[in-house]
């Protein structure tokens, strides 16, 4: 795939075609009682692709980029958090290809979990907010669609996990 001569127009995807996605779950456990929470975010309502939709971190996978490396990439731009240390603890959850919006290409989400460094302070760097919510209750958060078998995915692996 060829880069536009303007990197700053944007080509869009055909609808049919594949976008690699990397996203990451960016966990803590609460003290009391061990419950793990996750860090969701809240797009900006100015964004083009679901204003103000409730997302778990993560974005495009650029070409010949490596999933790991994109993750680690979109989660310290969104959050500032630097999870590229060997000590952090990284999980890969799956790959799934959700089925696409009309008129969308289709997503293929790199599915990755990381704990919360010692110390680190997540901030909403390209959200308009962002929240620690437990991993039970992450059902019940108005996801897009696509995000559905995101969320079953993570839920399954964290509580398999811990």
């Amino acid at each position: 795939m060829s880069h536009p001569t303007n990197p700053s127009k944007k080509i869009p995807l055909p609808a049919g075609s594949i976008l690699h996605v990397a996203l990451v779950a960016l966990r803590r456990v609460r003290n009391e009682g061990g419950s793990i929470q996750i860090l969701v975010a809240k797009r900006l309502k100015q964004a083009k692709i679901l204003p103000g939709a409730w997302e778990i971190p993560g974005g495009k996978i650029e070409e010949g980029e490596p999933p790991t490396i994109a993750a680690a990439r979109e989660l310290l731009e969104e959050t500032g958090v630097d999870c590229t240390d060997p000590s952090c603890n990284w999980l890969h959850i799956g790959v799934i290809e959700p089925p696409a919006p009309l008129g969308r290409p289709t997503p293929r989400f790199h599915i990755y979990s990381v704990e919360l460094p010692t110390g680190a302070v997540p901030r909403a760097l390209e959200s308009s907010s962002i929240a620690w919510v437990d991993l039970a209750m992450l059902h019940k958060i108005d996801w897009p669609a696509t995000n559905d078998p995101v969320v079953k995915a993570l839920t399954e692996a964290l509580n398999l996990a811990s």
